[in-house]
């Protein structure tokens, strides 16, 4: 598959992270000092953790390592059984070798070797005496790890790895379950003894006692960026519509059956909502027995199947027709393919076998159903139904979210997973009855465009460019390709040395220095400088696409290939730039001509882009909308909404000003926009802002209030203080707001930037914004 930019980006800084943290731990080893290191990758469901860590071990096998080592790869249940299938496709090329704890022999294990376990397998430890079976307390008891008179276990397997100058890394899956428990981290620290654990999960836990960077470090992969990349739906609604259902046709539901025909609808409209598209995708509808935290099937288990089977035949789901399917511990039917997009299973009755590590990306709607023994459920299951089926966003709120449907009376959230916080929207508002809706024509929604960075189609530029330099083909063998480098190129390791002064004798520090022939000796540059110098150089070829943070990804993914075509490995191509001057010079000249073409392409996409860009409709105030856990419930009397939920951290001017609204007589209803969000629902209008170079480029203004007045005008108005006042954003907002109210003269439109100052408020309406000094000049006070 290919990599989202955001993964890329973490796997080369986990790389060299790890490659850092190995090179410290030998240090330390050659000290005595044995302490584990620990590297943590946070990342949430459904951003490729395991194709990450994969990436990881792939990058790690094409460097010099400070050590031999070998590979424990550690998951709770039996999830460890799927990264081994996954990782044994991801890795088929490579040097590792993959082998399950039950493949374990006798004897040490080879170089690279990765071990798949699963914690429950090997952490139990005995709490007394067993003399029959030779077992004292506190040993291992788990026949894969006691010690046996074969060896084929891992404590003697380990002890004889080590012997023969073998250190462990451990890769501790999901880290945030088992591996944290007692007995896990037992067995860590007497029987696997790693040098380094990496340690990946979605809540992981934080820096054990305040680790240095020396031993301990940390990447976090944001959500919002596996959400703008496409992997992962934007939120997840709790019984969203639900009322709908239960108003239907007058009858009365009791609550699964209302659980589950709310589901059902819902699936029914999102189908038709991808065949609008022109998409081939059959949204799946999973329904999770009560698990009384067993996967057994309990007395009210059976019970609770048997109605939910009876309402989705009477609704024309059968076994028989192929349209639904069941995964039980024990019982499985209709499953073959159906992780497929287009599979025709509609529903799927599951208990906990697919809680873990299932992946289905066309799974949307989820049902949970009560255990009798818990008020409220947790989110841990709601990640299967959070990947997006074509591993990008269309654009749609019903189809770039999840729906869950449920017949608890609340929902519990683990206020440490901030991931879950996000995901989860259980606060709701439906529009007052009352209010008569008004429309804004034009307003546009934008998609963001252009980052200051080379793009994926500056890719084959460069290789066109690289290969017209050094006159090579994609047809040349590798041999062929090599001479035709070296022809201007300095590409053999003796060639690249980094020359140091040698033996200059200074004999008096206060006489002028008398400069002779200098001496020098070639060096062998350390690994670390050679990464850090090669990313430096490949910056300072971006020109005027300031973000190399976004375009280096670009370039190392073209020349990376390209050098490995002609047998040259990565550590080699970026010394043949490091170390070489004259290399420099020819590489600078090939990015110059590349740039040169890009540009003109680039120019014409991005003109391109920007007439795709806007999409402009007419807004009305949305009928419902709902808030994760960091909004919370503010009793308003003239907001629009029947419930509405303000934003943690919203500042004092925004508060003060909300509570003005409302009690103000001049006020018949506020609404809050979405300008945090900034989502295709809300209010916005366009403007231009100048970027890195020089250039205009549009973005989207999204002012924080509607505001109906009862004279009948309406107000857009965007609250500022201090500073934000006073930027170049604030000027071009304000114009752009001004712009838009002036081209929709039949609407009873006035609106501007108001500064909120102690309590008082002044507003800016003026065509040609300056801010002054907030109260005067252009300011006049607003009296609510």
């Amino acid at each position: 598959m290919e990599l989202k930019e955001f993964q890329v980006e973490t796997i080369e800084k986990a790389s060299r992270n790890i490659r850092e943290l190995l090179v410290e731990a030998e240090k330390r080893r050659a000290r005595g000092n044995t302490e584990m290191a620990t590297f943590v990758l946070k990342s949430c469901t459904g951003s490729g953790k395991t194709i990450m860590l994969a990436e990881i071990l792939r990058e790690l096998a094409d460097r010099d390592l400070p050590g031999k080592y070998v590979f424990i790869w550690s998951a709770p249940n039996k999830l460890h059984l799927q990264s081994y299938k996954k990782l044994s496709s991801l890795l088929r090329d490579t040097r590792y070798k993959l082998i399950d704890i039950d493949e374990l022999e006798a004897g040490e294990l080879s170089e690279n070797t990765i071990l798949f376990m699963n914690w429950e397998k090997v952490n139990k430890i005995a709490n007394r005496d067993n003399p029959e079976k030779n077992i004292k307390k506190g040993d291992f008891t788990n026949v894969a790890v006691r010690r046996g008179e074969f060896g084929r276990n891992l404590q003697d397997v380990l002890d004889e790895t080590r012997e023969a100058g073998f250190q462990v890394i451990l890769i501790a899956d999901e880290s945030h379950q088992t591996f944290m428990g007692s007995h896990s981290q037992a067995l860590t620290r007497e029987v696997l003894q790693p040098t380094l654990t990496i340690e990946a999960s979605a809540t992981p836990r934080i820096n054990p006692n305040g680790a240095s960077i020396d031993v301990y470090r940390r990447i976090d992969v944001l959500t919002d960026d596996v959400k703008d990349s496409g992997l992962i739906k934007k939120q997840a609604l709790v019984n969203y519509d639900i009322e709908q259902t239960a108003n239907k046709d007058g009858k009365s539901r009791d609550a699964i059956e209302l659980a589950l025909l709310a589901g059902l609808n819902k699936r029914k409209e999102l189908k038709k909502k991808y065949k609008e598209l022109g998409v081939d995708i059959n949204p799946l509808m999973t329904i999770q027995l009560p698990s009384e935290g067993s996967e057994t099937m309990s007395e009210l288990d059976m019970l609770t199947r048997d109605i939910i089977e009876e309402i989705l035949n009477d609704n024309g789901y059968e076994y028989e027709k192929g349209n639904l399917a069941i995964w039980l511990s024990d019982e499985k039917e209709n499953l073959d393919d159906i992780e497929k997009i287009d599979n025709k299973v509609d529903v799927l009755i599951f208990k906990q076998a697919i809680a873990l590590g299932w992946d289905c990306p066309r799974a949307q709607i989820l049902v949970m159903l009560r255990d009798i023994k818990s008020e409220a459920f947790k989110i841990q299951t709601i990640g299967r139904i959070m990947r997006m089926p074509e591993a990008k966003a269309y654009g749609d709120d019903d189809l770039d979210s999840a729906f869950v449907y449920t017949n608890y009376s609340d929902v519990d959230i683990d206020e440490s997973d901030n991931d879950a916080k996000n995901l989860i929207k259980k606060n709701k508002c439906h529009i007052k009855d009352e209010i008569e809706n008004i429309e804004l024509p034009d307003s546009e929604y934008l998609n963001r465009t252009d980052y200051g960075d080379l793009k994926a189609n500056f890719r084959p530029v460069l290789k066109a460019e690289l290969d017209a330099m050094f006159g090579v083909s994609d047809s040349d063998n590798p041999s062929v390709r090599y001479k035709k480098l070296d022809e201007k190129l300095e590409v053999y390791p003796d060639e690249l040395m980094t020359p140091i002064v040698s033996d200059v004798v200074i004999e008096n520090v206060d006489d002028e220095f008398e400069k002779k022939e200098i001496q020098t000796i070639d060096t062998k540059m350390n690994e670390m400088n050679v990464e850090r110098i090669f990313s430096e150089i490949l910056r300072g070829y971006c020109g005027k696409y300031k973000n190399f943070a976004r375009s280096e990804t670009k370039i190392k993914g073209t020349l990376k290939p390209w050098f490995k075509k002609s047998k040259i490995d990565w550590g080699l191509a970026q010394r043949i730039l490091v170390c070489s001057s004259k290399n420099q010079a020819v590489f600078a000249n090939v990015f110059d001509r590349a740039l040169d073409k890009y540009d003109t392409i680039n120019q014409k996409e991005m003109h391109e882009r920007r007439q795709r860009q806007g999409e402009q409709f007419t807004f009305t105030i949305p009928v419902r909308d709902a808030f994760n856990e960091n909004y919370k419930l503010v009793p308003m009397k003239k907001n629009v909404m029947d419930n509405y939920y303000r934003q943690d951290g919203s500042s004092k001017p925004e508060i003060d000003f909300e509570n003005a609204l409302d009690n103000s007589d001049q006020v018949e209803w506020w609404y809050r926009n979405g300008s945090r969000t900034k989502l295709k629902k809300y209010f916005a209008v366009t403007y231009g802002i100048i970027s890195e170079n020089g250039k205009t480029r549009r973005d989207s203004f999204y002012p924080d209030y509607i505001v109906k007045f009862t004279d009948g005008r309406i107000g857009i108005l965007d609250t500022k203080n201090g500073r934000t006042a006073t930027s170049t954003d604030a000027v071009q907002k304000a114009n752009a707001l001004q712009r838009y109210i002036k081209d929709h003269p039949k609407i009873n439109l006035f609106g501007g930037l108001v500064n909120v100052e102690k309590g008082l408020f002044y507003l800016n309406s003026s065509d040609d914004y300056e801010y002054g000094d907030g109260k005067t000049g252009q300011w006049s006070p607003f009296i609510l």
